[in-house]
Order: C-alpha cells, then sequence, then structure tokens
C-alpha cells in the first residue's frame, strides 16, 4: 500500500504512439499527427475531478505540444476536494507561450497533450478524475451572441440614418 509520505507525479499521456514501455517522460510529440483542438468551437480543456483527499498545494497541468521545439503549458491549484465533483477549465488562451525551444504550441496542430497530476508537494495525495475533453460553447450560447451582434448592428445603422 501507500505509505503516508510518499511523493510523486502521475502522467496521462495521449500521444498516439502507443509506447511499448509506458515511460511517460519519453512523449511522441508528434505521435497524433496534428489534431486541430479548435475544431468545433472548442476553446478550453475540461477536467472533472471527482475526489481529492488534499488540496492546496497540488497542481493539474497540461502541456501540448506540436512538436518537440514548441509546446506550451497551464497549471491550476486543486483548491477543492470532492464530492461534489469540481470541473477545472484550461482555456487555450491562458496557456504559457513559447516554452519550447523554438516557440509555443500550435493548437490547430497537436502532436500530443499530457495531464500531470502534481503530487510531490503533499505525501499521499489520492485523486479521482471523470471527464477530460476540450470545451466547445454550446449552440445557445453562439444564438445569443449572434442575436446581440445583430441587435448591435441595427442599432448602428439607425444611428447612421439619423445623423
Amino acid at each position: 500500500g501507500q505509505g503516508p509520505a510518499v511523493r510523486g507525479q502521475s502522467y496521462l499521456v495521449y500521444d498516439g504512439s502507443g509506447d511499448a514501455n509506458n515511460d511517460p517522460i519519453d512523449i511522441a510529440a508528434t505521435g497524433l499527427g496534428g489534431i486541430d483542438l479548435t475544431a468545433d468551437g472548442a476553446f478550453a480543456f475540461a477536467l472533472d475531478l471527482l475526489f481529492a483527499d488534499l488540496t492546496g498545494s497540488n497542481a493539474l497541468k497540461i502541456l501540448v505540444y506540436t512538436d518537440e521545439n514548441n509546446y506550451s503549458e497551464l497549471s491550476r491549484v486543486i483548491s477543492a476536494a470532492a464530492p461534489p465533483a469540481v470541473r477545472y477549465l484550461f482555456p487555450f488562451a491562458s496557456f504559457v507561450q513559447g516554452l519550447g525551444a523554438t516557440g509555443a504550441a500550435d493548437f490547430t496542430n497537436v502532436g500530443a497533450i499530457v495531464l500531470v497530476i502534481d503530487g510531490n508537494s503533499e505525501p499521499a495525495l489520492d485523486v479521482q478524475i471523470d471527464h477530460f475533453a476540450t470545451v466547445v460553447p454550446e449552440p445557445a450560447s453562439l444564438v445569443l451572441m449572434g442575436i446581440g451582434l445583430s441587435c448591435f448592428g441595427m442599432r448602428r445603422l439607425r444611428s447612421r440614418r439619423q445623423a
């Protein structure tokens, strides 16, 4: 079993490589072949945390790679234990850019995604994750935005006619 002083990191690597060694450090940075995370309007990752027994100093981190030289990352501190489930959003626009040797990840050309659960700061962290996916705007939100923009356009047209 896990002792109370055990510390470490867990990696969920999505790189399409089927690494026979299951080595999280050996990431195939182009293994996904350039998927477009922004397709269908996606703007963020969502992660639903069902359970975390220690909070406040342990981090969830996502790294996005275009290739070995271009990647970006974003971290969130686990601030609430569950239940109930807590949803953490990782907006693409908030990722730290330019961490790679030659630049940032291109979210329209992704070769690998890595989720890191960092339990190094607190011993014996237990975490349960239910959902990890990209977030796409709901159609109702897009309709409301469209209505708002059309109303703005009509108001602007009326003000031009009156001038």
